[in-house]
């Protein structure tokens, strides 16, 4: 099963669950909010319920002093509409802006049916919103939470196994190697680096960035020179006989009877020397990485403890509200 699907499923369960046993008035919002919010990761989890919690808040507020002055009225939802997406732009809050006018056209046009007041119904939205949020952030930094140092780990082993694929390939067979793949994976190497950057934010560190972001740019450096050569003419290029050597002593095939040493391709023995350097770097480069996830570290008492103490801040937000009521 999807692990982010089951991991939403979860939440939804919590949400459904705290509503039976009377902590919110409806499961709706905070379910809503858990759907709305879910990413892959803790980080972008965090990131969309934090745009949707501002938005919330701000379609409230001004909700709530515009149904005040005149409830259904048609100018006041255009003014307050437009009044919202000028403050979320000026706030830059532009990711906010839908959830804001849905928030406040719900109190302007809507909880009439309801029979609420706009007050109560602004501070239940309120809430639950946040309560689905917690729920969600909860539940993806405990439950099945991303390897990141695997994924990166086993990626920069793959890509660098390609790349010194496609560099026998140009030499053994002379021919014009393809390079888009290698560089595709790259941009997801650094994606994912990023990624983990972020989300060490929330969760201890088991992995050395200096080295990964090291690695990275010695394959870009690899490209880059792969590049230059695939745009030279390898009929009329040759390998000098201390790269011929080098080649040998690092791959096992020996080039010897396929270039004859021609003393116009300096470039090319170049070019091709410092690929040969920058794959020997890789390849001395003891790239130990810790397996474990810092997360796996975290004992199951210790995940109880943070499940306790987050229902017992959603019971104190919840009193709070009631007191406010």
């Amino acid at each position: 099963m999807n692990k982010k699907a089951l991991k939403i499923g979860i939440s939804i369960f919590f949400c459904v669950l705290l509503y039976r046993i009377g902590l919110t008035e409806s499961a709706f919002y905070s379910s809503l909010a858990v759907v709305m919010t879910f990413q892959n990761s803790v980080y972008a989890s965090f990131k969309a319920g934090e745009n949707r919690m501002k938005g919330t808040f701000l379609g409230a507020v001004i909700g709530v002093l515009f149904a005040v002055i005149g409830q259904s009225s048609a100018v006041l939802s255009g003014v307050g509409v437009s009044l919202i997406i000028i403050l979320c732009n000026s706030l830059n809050w532009k990711k906010s802006i839908n959830i804001a006018c849905i928030v406040f056209i719900a109190i302007m046009v809507n909880i009439e049916k309801l029979g609420i007041s706009p007050i109560e119904y602004s501070l239940q939205r309120v809430f639950e919103t946040l309560l689905g949020i917690i729920i969600a952030l909860t539940v993806n930094y405990l439950i099945f939470p991303e390897k990141y140092e695997w994924q990166i780990y086993t990626h920069v082993r793959s890509t660098f196994r390609k790349i010194k694929n496609l560099f026998i390939e140009k030499y053994y067979e002379k021919s014009f190697i393809k390079l888009f793949e290698i560089k595709k994976d790259i941009d997801i190497l650094e994606n994912l680096l990023k990624e983990y950057k972020r989300e060490k934010r929330l969760k201890k560190s088991v992995l050395d960035i200096e080295k990964v972001n090291y690695i990275l740019t010695v394959l870009k450096r690899i490209c880059f020179h792969l590049d230059i050569i695939n745009g030279m003419n390898s009929v009329d290029n040759s390998l000098n006989k201390e790269n011929i050597k080098r080649f040998k002593y690092l791959f096992g095939i020996d080039l010897d009877g396929i270039f004859v040493e021609k003393e116009e391709a300096v470039a090319y023995n170049y070019h091709t020397k410092l690929i040969i350097d920058d794959i020997v770097s890789l390849e001395d480069l003891r790239f130990n990485l810790k397996l474990a996830d810092a997360s796996e570290n975290v004992s199951f008492l210790e995940k109880i403890k943070v499940y306790s103490n987050g229902i017992k801040c959603i019971i104190r937000f919840k009193k709070g509200f009631l007191k406010i009521l």
